[in-house]
């Protein structure tokens, strides 16, 4: 790459996995040639910071100020993002110094195609290259950079890139393995039955010792990402109220509490990093979250796309994604799962080698293997349903009535469960089976006469394919054909040719162009791939997605739910 950029006098579009080295090759360049490298990265808090020091300098003197020392060439290495090199101010100083700028490095490139919609100063970038000398080469990087967005880097006038070819003043596309073979992937669907994230409580599992006292040294770091930053605050609330429970009945000095009066604070061991955050405490907590080893009092943190890009934490052990990103950019998914685990060839006390987790939960209405997709419904799937199975309707009858427990007025129940179809069924005491003769459980019919309680039309049952399992209802077909088809891909290809298709990894590798790599590298081994190769991953790695012991919050009680009916039954 540098060979291509310094003495071939090309621009090369890089694409390789964090920490290969990238970076050496802007300092390299500099080194070698003695000129200026401008990167522009498109990290927002960054950028505009460096726009404000550039407004603030042109309205101030410029003697002794920052201004003269770009000018005279005194620093090697200038990062600006795209809102700093949009300003008129930065713009100027580029042409006077044009002549000492070697480089034009554009950072995390793969962002620009998605962001030049919603950040102008993106299209500005093709411009900023035209006022640079002709023989000043311009270098594109990033870890994650699928087909469709190579072909726009590689052709869009906003980005300012030359033809492709293997001469001078040509562009070279230079790709290494962005496949992270340290870290295994484990594919999971959201439980159904799932309150308060308590499917990821396997985060705090290590949060006491053998006696039960607080140990926040000894919690995997761990990195959540969870898109709005109103429910990555909720997330951080429920993990410290996990971490509190846990030690509520240990002296103070063993507990976890959630103010400074003694113990240990929950609030400096489980944060969130979100753009709406001060950049102050942006800085402070993502410096604590890097200490290595148990320095770092901050061992969860919740986060969105804000701590996704430029983010080098080396031993974090768990990256989660909840749902998929809200940019519906497999991209996206792929830098943030790749944040786990840096530190290559670690080694535990047995000599096993370390590998990071890379957890993606996704709601079930994408994975094909739990339900079917009708083939009346006007969706899609990779694996065709079974034939459908002709199911009995459930018969008429009269709707039995119940005492509403606020009113303890004679109601019907409007239940479509199994508990109504077994009532309608005339599982239920008839007046003279009932407890007390002559008081039957859903009354006389003169007792009820009004219009309201005429007999239930009947009603069919859910359609469901000769294997037992369910088809998707309209609302979640409709949630499916609004997702990007590969993460349909990534979740069900393993399912086709009897189980024996390409797993999440090859899907998401394969759609970034992995097998365009110049540079191949020795893959993950099989059993430490992903569970969809090796199912036993799970065990192996003891994640348990159980919710924690505890209180159970109590459920809503109303009228018309399964349990309301059932009780009332039961007290009449």
């Amino acid at each position: 790459m540098v060979n291509a950029i310094v003495f071939g006098q090309m621009d090369v579009l890089n694409i390789v996995r964090t920490g290969e080295g990238k970076s050496i090759t802007f300092q390299a360049v500099t080194i070698m040639t003695g000129l200026i490298t401008l990167q522009i990265t498109p990290l927002n808090r960054i950028g505009d910071e460096h726009a404000e020091d550039l407004r603030r300098i042109a309205e101030a003197s410029s003697s002794g100020g920052l201004l003269e020392e770009l000018e005279a060439g005194d620093r090697t290495h200038w990062i600006v993002g795209p809102e700093t090199a949009a300003e008129p101010t930065f713009r100027a100083l580029v042409k006077r110094v044009r002549n000492k700028i070697g480089l034009l490095v554009i950072d995390e490139s793969h962002l620009a195609m998605k962001w030049i919609k919603f950040r102008e100063e993106y299209a500005q970038i093709g411009e900023l290259r035209s006022g640079l000398r002709l023989d000043a080469p311009m270098l594109c990087v990033s870890a994650t950079i699928s087909v469709e967005t190579e072909a726009f880097l590689l052709s869009s006038d906003s980005v300012g890139m030359r033809p492709v070819g293997d001469g001078a003043f040509h562009t070279q596309v230079i790709r290494g393995s962005i496949d992270r073979p340290d870290t295994t992937y484990i594919v999971k669907n959201i439980p159904s039955n799932a309150v308060d994230y308590d499917y990821l409580s396997f985060l705090v599992r290590k949060a006491v010792d053998d006696n039960g006292h607080a140990s926040p040294g000894s919690m995997d770091k761990a990195l959540v990402f969870i898109d709005g930053r109103t429910a990555v605050t909720n997330f951080c609330n429920i993990v410290r109220g996990w971490l509190v429970e846990k030690t509520q009945s240990q002296p103070l000095e063993h507990r976890y509490t959630n103010d400074s009066s003694g113990g240990h604070d929950v609030d400096k061991i489980a944060s969130f990093y979100t753009a709406h955050v001060a950049p102050h405490d942006q800085d402070k907590r993502y410096n604590e979250f890097k200490k290595l080893g148990r320095e770092s009092q901050i061992r969860i943190m919740a986060g969105t796309t804000a701590i996704s890009t430029g983010t080098n934490v080396p031993d974090i052990k768990y990256v989660t994604q909840n749902k998929i990103p809200i940019t519906k950019d497999p991209e996206d998914q792929t830098q943030r799962l790749g944040r786990s685990h840096r530190l290559q060839d670690q080694v535990d006390e047995n000599g096993d080698k370390i590998y990071g987790i890379g957890m993606t939960f996704q709601e079930h209405w994408l994975d094909d293997e739990e339900k079917h997709v009708h083939p009346d419904s006007g969706g899609t799937s990779l694996i065709p349903p079974p034939p459908e199975e002709e199911l009995e309707p459930v018969p008429a009858g009269p709707l039995p009535t119940v005492l509403s427990p606020r009113s303890r007025r004679e109601r019907p129940v409007r239940l479509s469960s199994r508990l109504r179809e077994s009532l309608l069924a005339n599982e239920i005491p008839s007046e003279g089976d009932a407890a007390n003769p002559g008081e039957g459980v859903g009354g006389d019919e003169s007792d009820r006469g009004d219009s309201e309680y005429e007999d239930a039309p009947a009603k069919k049952k859910k359609k469901k394919a000769s294997d037992g399992k369910s088809f998707f209802t309209k609302d979640e077909i409709k949630k499916r054909e609004n997702t990007p088809t590969i993460f349909r891909k990534i979740r069900n290809s393993h399912l086709l040719h009897n189980g024996k298709g390409l797993c999440c990894r090859k899907v998401q590798n394969k759609y970034l162009g992995e097998e365009r790599c110049q540079y191949p590298q020795d893959p993950i081994p099989n059993d430490k791939c992903c569970n969809m190769c090796n199912p036993e991953l799970e065990k192996e790695h003891n994640l348990d997605l159980r919710p924690p012991p505890g209180p159970k919050k109590p459920l809503k009680l109303t009228v018309d739910s399964r349990r309301g009916v059932a009780l009332a039954f039961i007290e009449q």
